[in-house]
């Protein structure tokens, strides 16, 4: 994203020093993003402010977003994290808490530091679960609002670069398309972290030596086991997981919505 907006940034500028040095007459003073302001923008002085607006403006936005994404990426990382922990405890459970022992009462003492140490790994992926379920609450919305305005971002600036085939512009058309799916595939690959490291849990069950135990401490194996086989997402809005599949879908809306126009505005030709 920042690499994009310096050249959205840059490029008017090369453009008005290019007609400077080749003495046009009629020098286009042309904005990064196309806008309307009171004053006129053809002198000096009138463009230079508004390129300062401008500016400002696209660096509060690109700020924002990186805000924003900082903010999924850290909530992301720290429930994988949550989940790796988990897993990590459960299969090291047989080696930290042994029970081949004879004695009755050294058994009795495993017994109850096993139970005692299921009882933290429960709780701690009670907590992973609960965790998830308040983050979706929080940013679902958003991450909805921000898949729709990917699609269509995508598809008009697909549209817009069609129609500059044959102009310069095409460059910087396709490299903004580049710069939107490589932050949709960086999003969709941590939400995609959470559902494998969610489900390494049902694995890391598995990997232990729970039949040999008493029901009593089955008990908690099953209760991990049950929670752990439903996979966790971070959904928009229910309708969409954020995962690599995701990315798919977002693309083929993309493209359909970009065939649709493309479409119409060969029937009105």
């Amino acid at each position: 994203m920042g690499l994009l907006t310096c050249g959205y940034m840059i490029y008017p500028l090369q453009l008005a020093l290019y007609q400077i040095y080749n003495n046009v007459d009629l020098i286009s003073w042309q904005l990064p993003i196309k806008v309307e302001f009171p004053w006129d923008i053809s002198t000096g002085l009138g463009y230079g402010l508004a390129y300062i607006l401008v500016g400002l403006n696209i660096l509060w936005t690109l700020l924002y977003c990186v805000a924003l994404d900082t903010f999924f990426f850290g909530v992301i990382l720290h429930i994988s994290a949550c989940f790796q922990d988990l897993r990590k405890m459960i299969t090291e459970i047989d080696t930290i808490v042994s029970s081949n022992d004879d004695n009755v009462s050294l058994v009795q003492d495993r017994f109850l530091e096993r139970k005692l140490y299921l009882i933290k790994c429960v709780k701690l992926h009670n907590l992973a679960l609960d965790f998830v379920k308040k983050m979706e609450e929080i940013i679902s919305s958003s991450l909805f609002v921000a898949y729709v305005i990917i699609i269509f971002v995508i598809c008009a600036v697909l549209f817009q670069a069609s129609e500059h085939m044959k102009s310069s512009q095409i460059t910087r058309d396709l490299t903004f398309v580049f710069s939107a799916l490589i932050q949709l595939l960086v999003s969709t690959y941590f939400g995609s972290l959470i559902t494998q490291t969610s489900e390494s849990i049902c694995f890391a069950v598995y990997s232990t030596q729970w039949y040999r135990q008493i029901p009593k401490i089955r008990y908690f194996y099953h209760l991990i086991l049950l929670r752990s086989q439903k996979p966790v997402h971070i959904t928009a809005l229910g309708l969409l997981n954020s995962s690599l599949k995701s990315f798919t879908k977002v693309i083929s809306g993309s493209t359909r919505a970009f065939t649709l126009l493309q479409t119409m505005q060969d029937k009105r030709i």
